[in-house]
């Protein structure tokens, strides 16, 4: 049993990583008084966090942005971006991250 533990962590360790793989989709839409809410998950499906996530929801003219500190590999995170219009019809992408 033991050697069969040590042999998995050893076939991970040697198995190469998959770079940071970032997509973003709106989860919901919320109006309020300021206008509307849409919040944002963004999903890595790489292997390496990803840190200073920066997400763009573009609607017409209208840009709003945000920031997420790390999202780690694997994994996502939730963040949420403020329109003046309606964002169901917005698209959202990530621009850019680090490596932390």
């Amino acid at each position: 049993m033991t050697l069969a533990a040590i042999g998995i962590v050893v076939w991970e360790a040697v198995q190469p990583t998959r770079p940071s793989n970032l997509t973003a989709r709106i989860q919901q839409t919320s109006p309020t008084s300021n206008g509307y809410v849409a919040e944002i998950r963004v999903f890595n499906y790489g292997d390496e966090t990803a840190s200073a996530v920066e997400v763009e929801g573009v609607i017409g003219q209208e840009v709003s942005r945000v920031t997420i500190d790390y999202v780690p590999g694997q994994g996502h995170a939730d963040a949420h971006l403020q329109f003046h219009a309606d964002p169901r019809t917005a698209i959202v992408h990530v621009r850019g991250w680090s490596a932390p």
